[in-house]
């Protein structure tokens, strides 16, 4: 690799490549990565089944491969949820070969190479901690200078996503992992879908979710939070932001970590930026749910006035 252009970038497409590339075998290059690709918002398009998806998602051959190789059929189309940070949110209908069970899945589109990949400078303490666990496969690729000098590395978001819903499976509040679909430099996360509402949704005056009745509740989702946060830290990866990306199970008051891509690998029990992140996040996590509790105590003496203005 020394000696190829700054920007020349060869991502990692799928597992074949990445373990060809770990046994520094040759592989087929996919295609250069550009940095400056525009981050508008794409138009929607019509395909000849009269799906409906933005320009440059992953196909939906793609998807259903991955869903065959966990054991799931797909039934139906994508139905369009909403715009997430690096792409459109789908919810998909499956089916369990095995036993014929249908449940939903939510498919996470990386489908902007602009929101996908980030290049960063190797020489960030931040993202080169010398506590930094390096024992599995690495998400980074190296971009070189003319002279072969490493100058800096890139990020793949959905591969360090896939990584930690491995690594991190059967943690409570942790999304059950349907397979992760590359192509190309498209690509998509399928992961359990949660019938609930957004953690957001506690902190802000008039949106208490109706669910929540007692302070009790409110104690046990940001409990929950916190211990699932703790658990995903002691297996190295720190959650950046715990409070936001969060769906809270309705039935059930489990909080479920939606952006996995967004971590810092590392161990919590040396001094340094990977500790500092850990304990920026506790306290956050600390924060918001005092801001929660005002709420829900706000929330509560309105209805008070209004049944008593009823009256």
């Amino acid at each position: 690799m020394p000696g190829e252009e700054v920007g020349k970038i060869i991502p990692f497409p799928n597992a074949e490549e990445r373990a060809l590339r770990k046994e520094n075998k040759p592989t087929n290059e996919v295609g250069d990565f550009n940095v400056e690709q525009s981050s508008e918002v794409v138009e929607l398009r019509t395909t000849v089944e009269g799906e409906k998806i933005p320009d440059g998602v992953a196909s939906i051959e793609s998807v259903k491969d991955s869903l065959d190789q966990k054991g799931y059929d797909l039934v139906g189309d994508r139905e369009i949820l909403s715009r997430g940070m690096h792409g459109f949110l789908y919810k998909l209908k499956v089916k369990d070969k095995q036993s014929g069970e249908e449940s939903f899945v939510v498919e996470k589109a990386f489908h902007l190479a602009d929101k996908r990949y980030v290049i960063t400078d190797s020489s960030n303490e931040f993202q080169w901690n010398k506590h930094e666990d390096r024992s599995q496969p690495d998400p980074r690729l190296s971009v070189f200078d003319s002279s072969g000098e490493k100058k800096s590395v890139l990020v793949d978001y959905l591969y360090s996503n896939e990584q930690a819903l491995k690594d991190l499976e059967g943690i409570p509040g942790i999304p059950e992992n349907y397979g992760t679909v590359y192509d190309g430099q498209k690509g998509s996360s399928l992961e359990q879908y949660v019938e609930g509402y957004d953690l957001l949704d506690t902190w802000f005056e008039g949106m208490m979710p109706y669910d929540i009745q007692e302070q009790s509740q409110l104690d046990e989702i940001y409990g929950k939070l916190k211990e699932t946060y703790i658990a995903a830290s002691e297996k190295g990866y720190v959650i950046l932001s715990p409070t936001h990306g969060v769906m809270v199970e309705a039935q059930t008051g489990q909080p479920y970590f939606n952006d996995l891509h967004n971590t810092i690998r590392g161990n919590v029990n040396h001094d340094g930026p990977v500790k500092n992140h850990y304990d920026e996040g506790l306290k956050m996590i600390d924060e918001m749910a005092k801001l929660a509790t005002a709420n829900f105590d706000k929330t509560q003496i309105d209805k008070v006035k209004k049944t008593i203005a009823k009256m």
